[in-house]
């Protein structure tokens, strides 16, 4: 895919690419942790096709466990804030399943009552989802993302579903280019999987051309 995609369009600027490299404002956070799956869900999580990790099986795996999904939703919480302290602006948090988007939406209710959360995804109406997007911290799925979703004021995105694809990564930079102060794409990688450090590989392709700042962080437990 990547290959292909080079060669389709070395030569086409890809939409807001040139505003994207003038005004330089992408602040890029590569944060890792650690999930720790067995051998038998790292086994499972791989495709027995094309040797590529399934993303809902891995958010199955993480959802299934109450460890995990205390690790991963404590994880997002604890950088929301941070971001928050420094951007004046919306949060774009793009997940793998529904129930993930689900049960977070409730976790962060609990913890972050001072902001309003929705969702943006296929069980919310067509007609709410432009009150969906009024929203301080917006949750959605890689699909929706990926599709098209336009956002005003929009500041931050929250990448946690694993993908490589260079197109994805495009467009999910795109959801930020309207804005034109620093905008903030947070890029997260469980270790215990390392096919996700090829992803990132491939995603970084397209991340770091356009980042004025590049930060890693690797967390393992919830502060």
């Amino acid at each position: 895919e990547n290959v292909r995609y080079s060669k389709m369009f070395s030569e086409i600027p890809k939409h807001g690419e040139e505003t994207h490299y003038m005004n330089k404002n992408y602040i890029i956070y590569l944060i890792n942790y650690h999930s720790h799956p067995s051998s038998y869900e790292l086994k499972k999580a791989m495709s027995w096709k094309r040797n590529m990790l399934n993303a809902h099986v891995h958010a199955a795996q993480i959802m299934g466990n109450d460890r995990k999904r205390i690790l991963f939703f404590g994880m997002i919480s604890q950088y929301i804030r941070k971001v928050q302290k420094v951007i004046d602006g919306k949060i774009l948090v793009v997940l793998t399943s529904l129930n993930q988007i689900k049960q977070l939406k409730e976790f962060l209710e609990t913890y972050h009552s001072d902001v309003k959360i929705a969702r943006y995804d296929s069980t919310v109406k067509f007609l709410d989802r432009e009150v969906s997007k009024q929203a301080d911290i917006i949750l959605t799925t890689f699909g929706i993302a990926y599709a098209g979703l336009d956002i005003q004021n929009l500041a931050a995105v929250f990448s946690l579903s694993p993908f490589q694809s260079p197109i994805g990564t495009s467009q999910l930079l795109g959801r930020l280019a309207r804005n034109t102060r620093d905008v903030f794409f947070l890029d997260f990688l469980d270790e215990g999987y390392p096919r996700m450090y090829i992803q990132r590989k491939n995603r970084l392709r397209e991340l770091e051309p356009r980042a004025k700042k590049i930060y890693r962080n690797t967390i393992s437990e919830v502060d």
